[in-house]
């Protein structure tokens, strides 16, 4: 009977090697000598004429080699003859980590993936997606940018050319989140200048501030975000980030149809107080009763209705004029002294 291959189990082996494999086939005398492409296969042992068992050696990276098999002793110094198992037979690459170790769900986040024996050309699948931008750097280092995707753990692969199999790992996959606001009050009269810190906003976050849209006064992902408030009753607020889900991507072959994903959104209650009209100085703070006085009121949070309810020791002050949000000027009424 000639010699044959006629199955290896298991049918891949991770780069590094030294998974025990079972070849099966047919003429295995006690000379016989294997080889995964190039690289000769250790303890090799004949079971009978129709298995054996070796150890996958390592390769340097991923991709599939020809399983071989001489009964030459010589084969290995002459090139005597040999067959080899029909089946190209795959080493996968392994990821060991990923930088960033998250990323938030609308995708288009720039990510390096570490690991070892990452082969030619390769592709990268982020929860069963083609990830962009994919560039091998090294055996070890791939640069990609992600899609947009659910919150969770996704799977990620990297891919021998033509293969859609691999080792996988898995990326968590977040939403935006607030850590701080600074500062965390402001005036009724809005226009209060708020930084936002957290982790994970992107070029598209939206701000919400009690439900109200904030007007974005400058974006520094992944960090940070400034925002405006408008008017608002005094209070405190809750303060709302939201990365919005993106539109269908339509289907281009080989790229599947990007699957839609809802907005991730997280907030900080009473993150942000509206404070009512404070008055923090008067000049000059003493004048005579009887002689009305012209006076600067220095606070914060002036409205222009304020020129309609200014009283200083309980009587209607006259030509009361706002300044701007912190400084009004007025003139005392004769009152009784005090």
């Amino acid at each position: 009977m000639p010699l044959t291959v006629t199955n290896v189990h298991p049918p891949y082996s991770p780069v590094e090697g030294g998974g025990q494999i079972t070849i099966t086939g047919t003429d295995f005398t006690a000379q016989v000598r294997v080889k995964f492409g190039n690289v000769k296969a250790k303890n090799v042992v004949r079971v009978n004429a129709t298995q054996l068992t070796v150890t996958a050696p390592a390769q340097t990276v991923g991709g599939a080699v020809a399983v071989s098999v001489t009964n030459d002793a010589g084969y290995f110094v002459d090139g005597g003859p040999t067959v080899a198992w029909a089946t190209p037979f795959p080493y996968y690459c392994r990821i060991k980590s990923f930088a960033p170790a998250e990323v938030p769900t609308s995708g288009d986040t720039d990510i390096t993936i570490t690991g070892t024996g990452f082969p030619l050309n390769p592709g990268v699948e982020i929860g069963g997606i083609p990830a962009q931008n994919v560039v091998r750097v090294s055996a070890t280092v791939i640069r990609c940018r992600t899609r947009q995707h659910d919150e969770g753990a996704a799977e990620v692969m990297v891919l021998n050319p033509g293969d859609n199999q691999g080792f996988a790992a898995h990326l968590p996959v977040v939403p935006p989140m607030v850590t701080s606001v600074a500062p965390k009050k402001g005036t009724t009269i809005g226009n209060t200048d708020i930084t936002i810190n957290g982790k994970h906003f992107t070029n598209a976050t939206i701000v919400h501030i009690d439900n109200v849209l904030a007007h974005m006064v400058a974006r520094n992902p992944p960090n940070a975000l400034t925002v405006r408030t408008a008017a608002h009753a005094a209070g405190p607020v809750t303060v709302r980030v939201t990365n919005p889900a993106q539109p269908l991507v339509p289907a281009a072959p080989p790229i599947p149809q990007i699957p839609a994903v809802v907005d991730s959104e997280s907030e900080m209650a009473a993150a942000f107080e509206f404070a009512p009209a404070e008055v923090t100085s008067i000049e000059p703070n003493r004048a005579p009763a009887a002689v009305p006085t012209d006076v600067t009121i220095r606070g914060r949070g002036f409205l222009a209705l304020a020129v309609n309810g200014v009283q200083i020791g309980g009587v209607a002050a006259t030509n009361v004029n706002r300044v701007n949000e912190t400084t009004i000027t007025a003139r005392t009424a004769v009152a009784a002294a005090g």
